[in-house]
């Protein structure tokens, strides 16, 4: 049974060039508002950290074996039997062993030759998908099985360990270069951006706002005031419901809203984020405008995927970042909201993001309220709007407040 030559289907040296292109493109392509929301060493971290190599580390200790199964072997090359005519098989009773032999790292690196001299290549199927190699090993019957197998084990793993290893000089270089290089040239991308804007300024002619983007100048210094709603006289010994005002909660879905369109505007740069790091880059956009008391930030992260005002250890506000995977993922992020929201007069919104254009027409047109109107906590819808992808409803809370939480949704698909 032939398998697959290793190291021999490109140079190592080729990849890494062309991976270099590729993060350097995406540092030119990232948008503006993105590199400014997130700052030089942050965006320049993400980049390195997509661009990356991860190299081949082996884990002989944790290799297991199938059981043997019966073949015919081909003996034309052993030296117990007698040559056939030239082309002719020749075949014997065995038995095939299948070795599985883990690794960690970017499979890819398997097709690709380091900077080494060599006639010999280790062979073995990669099975990318598990995560380990197949080293298969047909034993003649006239063999002793366990020296036979040794044997094939032992030269297959010293060819993988010297191939492997002589890949990591040049994925150590790249990989240190890469974090460097990006965090430069967005560096110099900023200076260019705000030469031109200085440039623009001078020159003295109005420039056309973007459509939907927030009203200008926003007070970078602006606060955001969670205050306790007026107690009766027969509360007083209660400690005050924490609210934010209406028009703060309109301004909040108005940056969320403006940046997750700069989201749809490239969503080849925003795609390839999960929810926590979508979730990251529209707080970042919201404390950049919004101060909390004192210096603090206004806007914190509370579990893995929610951005959150808090005041006396509770949620005053939150919005929740869902991956649109169907409509138990919308309910059961309904259910988190309510979890949190234990003042009355709460404010809460969640943001749908689909990566797929088909999901994301079904999900616009057909599935968002109908999955919010069966939540159990669903009280009325105040406004729909399927055209912009925005509902805004009322849920209760089990302990018997009412709850406005306003739904977006947008589209991640990479065409």
């Amino acid at each position: 049974m032939p398998q697959h030559a290793l190291f021999r289907n490109g140079r190592l040296d080729d990849f890494l060039r062309k991976r270099h292109a590729e993060a350097k493109e995406a540092a030119r392509k990232l948008p503006e508002s993105q590199l400014r929301t997130l700052g030089v060493e942050t965006a320049a971290a993400e980049l390195a950290a997509k661009y990356r190599i991860q190299e081949i580390v082996l884990r002989p200790a944790d290799r297991t074996m199938d059981d043997p199964i019966e073949v015919d072997v081909d003996v034309r090359n052993h030296q117990s039997f007698s040559r056939p005519q030239r082309g002719s098989p020749a075949m014997a009773s065995g038995m095939r062993y299948v070795i599985h032999l883990p690794f960690d790292g970017d499979a890819v690196l398997f097709n690709l030759a380091p900077n080494m001299q060599t006639s010999m290549y280790p062979h073995a199927d990669v099975k990318m998908s598990l995560g380990h190699l197949d080293i298969v090993a047909e034993v003649p019957s006239v063999d002793d099985p366990v020296v036979a197998l040794k044997r094939k084990y032992d030269s297959e793993l010293a060819l993988l360990t010297s191939y492997s290893s002589a890949q990591v000089p040049q994925i150590s270089e790249f990989n240190d270069k890469l974090l460097v290089e990006a965090r430069q040239l967005l560096q110099d991308r900023l200076r260019l951006l705000d030469a031109t804007k200085t440039a623009v300024t001078a020159i003295g002619i109005p420039l056309v706002t973007n459509a939907g983007a927030p009203t200008l100048p926003i007070a970078l210094e602006r606060r955001i005031e969670v205050h306790g709603a007026p107690l009766a006289p027969s509360e007083s010994t209660t400690a005050p419901d924490r609210t934010i005002s209406n028009a703060d909660y309109e301004d909040i879905l108005s940056l969320i809203r403006h940046q997750c369109r700069t989201f749809e505007g490239a969503p080849e740069a925003f795609a390839v984020l999960d929810e926590e790091h979508l979730r990251d880059v529209i707080r970042a956009c919201l404390n950049a405008v919004y101060r909390g008391a004192a210096t603090a930030e206004a806007f914190r992260t509370k579990g893995k995927t929610d951005i959150c005002i808090e005041a006396d250890d509770r949620s005053a506000f939150v919005a929740e970042c869902k991956i649109w995977s169907g409509g138990k993922a919308l309910s059961d992020a309904l259910d988190q909201l309510l979890g949190y929201m234990t003042w009355r007069d709460c404010k809460a919104s969640v943001l749908v993001f689909s990566k797929d254009i088909q999901k994301f027409l079904e999900l616009v047109r057909k599935r968002v309220l109908p999955s919010i109107e069966s939540h159990s906590g669903y009280v009325r819808t105040l406004s729909s709007d399927p055209e912009t992808g925005e509902w805004r409803v009322v849920l209760r809370h089990s302990a018997g407040h009412d709850v406005t939480c306003h739904v977006m949704v947008y589209n991640l698909h990479v065409p």
